[in-house]
């Protein structure tokens, strides 16, 4: 449904000067999924599906169009996305218009994209396929300048795997980019999955962490199955409060998909995390019959670090530079990524002189 062929050295399409200032405002944000709904929209057109996104976004069956004909096109053009930009701005709502604008975050970007929709349907067909191309044309030069400037963020991991330096690193990184809680999610998913890797044991870890765990189908954000499928652990990771709310989600993704399971793990920051909740360090909380436990985060990766051995360090640390450097890790990941591989390159030359 899209290729990604725009050449940034051939001449762009033409396009009026306020239709850029809004495709501007579309780069002014790491919300993908707003520029994400206007190539959904310009890709189910091109496919011959006849819809309004201003009357019925949905009739375009965004999900598969993105999924299946945008996320490829960008993934393989090393251009940041998001797994499901376009439905996870859109919320459920049909009409894609000022009333669906207001309040989003940010705002500008979301008028952006109903005004580049709108003005994308005005004139005939033969008009509106024009506007089309023209707006195609000059996204798709812009998010191949994006990834050229991402693609400069790439470092080589750093090679001390020493046990504290390396859990001095993998904190910094889970506390200073927590990246809406994907990063100390697939932090501690990596961790788990190279201490069971021997094992009949099977690790999973659940996927973005902006998507609830009812809505992912998920009963935690990791959970480790048995033989038959049967779960053994669940675990919740949060660099953030844990409030009542919080529970009672959890609560009932176990119900749903836990598999009879009555025990969660959550590993967070003690005591600071566990505040809201009116409960002091160690103690257990019972909700609908589910036992809460909550295990500090920082401790819990230093002893698991410390199993792990040099070896199994180095496996989590090449892992996790492969998760930043796919496109679709966040910008503000890239960039804290980078300066902490610096910042450890800075400091082992200068302890090597010293040593000298």
């Amino acid at each position: 449904m899209l290729e990604v062929v725009a050449d940034p050295k051939s001449t762009p399409l033409p396009l009026a000067s306020h239709v850029v200032r809004w495709i501007d405002d579309l780069f002014k944000t790491s919300a993908y999924g707003f520029r994400e709904i206007v190539l959904t929209c310009i890709a189910a057109w091109r496919a011959g599906i006849d819809f309004d996104p201003r009357v019925d976004f949905y009739k375009c069956n965004p999900r598969p169009v993105f999924e299946k004909g945008v996320r490829p096109a960008l993934r393989a053009a090393g251009i940041p996305h998001m797994k499901s930009g376009p439905l996870n701005v859109a919320k459920n709502i049909n009409k894609i218009d000022d009333d669906w604008a207001k309040g989003r975050r940010p705002e500008s970007a979301a008028f952006a994209a109903v005004r580049i929709l709108d003005w994308m349907l005005q004139g005939n067909l033969q008009q509106q396929k024009q506007s089309q191309d023209a707006v195609l044309d000059a996204l798709l030069r812009r998010l191949l300048l994006e990834a050229s400037r991402l693609q400069a963020l790439s470092v080589t991991p750093r090679t001390d795997f020493t046990l504290y330096t390396c859990w001095n690193f993998l904190m910094s990184f889970v506390t200073q980019a927590p990246d809406a809680g994907n990063t100390p999610q697939v932090v501690v998913g990596l961790i788990l999955q190279q201490l069971f890797r021997c094992s009949s044991l099977t690790v999973w870890e659940g996927g973005k962490a902006c998507e609830t765990n009812l809505t992912a189908k998920k009963p935690a954000d990791i959970w480790i199955e048995g033989q038959g499928g049967a779960v053994e652990h669940l675990y919740e990771v949060t660099v953030k409060p844990i409030d009542q709310n919080r529970i009672q989600d959890s609560a009932d993704s176990v119900l749903t998909y836990g598999k009879s399971h009555n025990e969660v793990v959550w590993l967070c920051r003690l005591p600071a995390d566990i505040a809201p909740l009116g409960i002091v360090e160690s103690s257990v909380l019972e909700y609908k019959g589910i036992r809460f436990e909550f295990v500090d985060l920082a401790k819990w990766m230093l002893g698991s670090l410390e199993i792990l051995g040099v070896t199994g360090r180095l496996a989590v640390f090449e892992r996790l530079n492969k998760y930043v450097d796919r496109p679709e890790t966040s910008e503000n990941a890239k960039k804290v990524w980078q300066q902490l591989n610096c910042r450890a390159r800075e400091l082992k030359l200068a302890t090597d002189g010293g040593a000298k």
